[in-house]
């Protein structure tokens, strides 16, 4: 049998601005024994994706094993239902999302620092613990369950429950609140109910009649002072042809007037591509969605968040880099040097008789060099003669038209050979 091995974790701080929660704590040690320590090294697939990282080793694919520790301190997502066991412990650290579309079966330790956003069920069983600490939020779209005496719910945080709290076992913590959609109710009479609560179901109260409800608890149906963040669990950029299809999730919104969704070419100077109305106040997961149906070379985007009294905030900053075929699109020599004339050829019969516009970017997106051609047939031909006025390097040439990005392809720059390096003495 593999010895168990000590995974040590240092929990740092999180200073996150009104999408997200804005807290600042000390970091904090936690000791746990496990079999095997898994550690994402980046974002992706929590069941797919080379994304984690085995007791130090070079990344792996998931899914990780269920009797490990598990550390997020990336944005992870699942589509799939996990199944925590006793001797396992699953961390969602301070800047860390988990999402994981179905339910999170746990008998083991969860400990959530950062955003833990389950779709289905959350299932304490067993001697499972579960403890949401003060700067951590959690949203469960079903019902949060504790189905066994000896679980424990610890929380000091944020938990939003689209339908209902049931508890088996110990549900207790400090400043803690819940938002559930449903009701809230000890199902046992081993069970023991603590904390503040939101509960949006008018006619639905904490049973009182089993169990034991803490003295410390406030219950209430009006939730207008139980203020969460607007939650943005997810916001990526998919290429779908020569379209960019724009995704954004939340998980909970709190008087969220709009979104503002802008877009730059030059990750600096953003310009507004659409609004899309918000959902007000929800406990609900919303998907968005917007397609660019003219992209250029380099996309970068963000989120920009309208509540109802005016107050505004910036989500991350995401990019892409269009991607089209390179079969219907040449560029020679490449290499090239600085001094060469490039030549460009492409087969794109859909744009005879339009004028074509031929830039070159750097890699940060900054346009060095335009020029414009007009398209006489089929067959499109131009050539560039830089005259050394770019420096050497990596460059994205790129030809659109007044609807659409025709061809992109990189370009290798180098530097322009002298007399000298080609062996011949210079003139008297």
């Amino acid at each position: 049998m593999k010895a168990p091995k000590i995974n040590r974790r240092i929990i740092g701080q999180r200073f996150v601005v009104n999408l997200v929660f804005t807290i600042l704590i000390p970091a904090a040690n936690y000791v746990y024994a496990c079999t095997d320590s898994w550690v994402t090294v980046a974002n992706g697939d929590w069941d797919t994706d080379i994304i984690w990282s085995v007791n130090g080793g070079a990344p792996v694919a998931g899914p990780p094993a269920g009797d490990g520790c598990i550390e997020v301190n990336h944005t992870v997502t699942s589509t799939a239902t996990f199944d925590l066991e006793a001797d396992g412990n699953l961390t969602v650290n301070a800047g860390g999302t988990l999402s994981i579309s179905g339910d999170l079966n746990n008998s083991g330790t969860i400990d959530n620092f950062g955003m833990c956003v389950i779709g289905n069920i959350l299932y304490n069983l067993s001697s499972s613990s579960l403890t949401n600490h003060s700067i951590g939020a959690m949203s469960v779209s079903r019902d949060l369950r504790l189905d066994d005496c000896a679980a424990v719910l610890t929380n000091d945080g944020n938990i939003k429950i689209g339908n209902d709290l049931v508890n088996g076992g110990t549900v207790q913590g400090t400043g803690g609140r819940y938002f559930a959609g449903g009701e809230a109710f000890n199902n046992a009479c081993c069970a023991a109910f603590d904390g503040v609560i939101c509960v949006q179901d008018q006619d639905a109260s904490i049973d009182p009649s089993c169990g034991t409800i803490g003295a410390g608890v406030t219950e209430s149906s009006d939730c207008s002072g139980f203020v969460l963040p607007v939650e943005l669990v997810a916001f990526t950029a998919t290429q779908e042809g020569h379209d960019i299809q724009l995704n954004w999730q939340t998980a909970s919104e709190t008087d969220n007037d709009y979104f503002t969704l802008e877009k730059a070419t030059d990750g600096q100077h953003f310009y507004p591509l659409t609004e899309i109305n918000g959902a007000g106040t929800s406990l609900s997961t919303i998907d968005y969605n917007y397609i660019d149906e003219v992209p250029e070379a380099i996309n970068y985007y963000r989120l920009k968040q309208t509540d109802l009294d005016g107050n505004t905030s910036y989500s991350e900053t995401i990019s892409l880099v269009l991607d089209l075929p390179v079969e219907q699109f040449s560029v020679y020599p490449n290499p090239s040097t600085t001094n060469d004339v490039i030549h460009l050829t492409a087969n794109s019969p859909a744009t005879k008789g339009q004028e074509i516009n031929i830039s070159i970017y750097d890699l940060a997106g900054r346009q060095l060099h335009m020029q414009t051609e007009a398209q006489d047939s089929e067959h499109f031909s131009a050539a560039l003669a830089l005259n050394n006025n770019i420096p050497a390097g990596m460059y994205l040439i790129v030809g659109t038209s007044s609807s659409q990005v025709l061809f992109k392809q990189k370009l290798l720059l180098n530097r322009q050979r002298s007399a000298l390096s080609l062996g011949f003495a210079p003139a008297n």
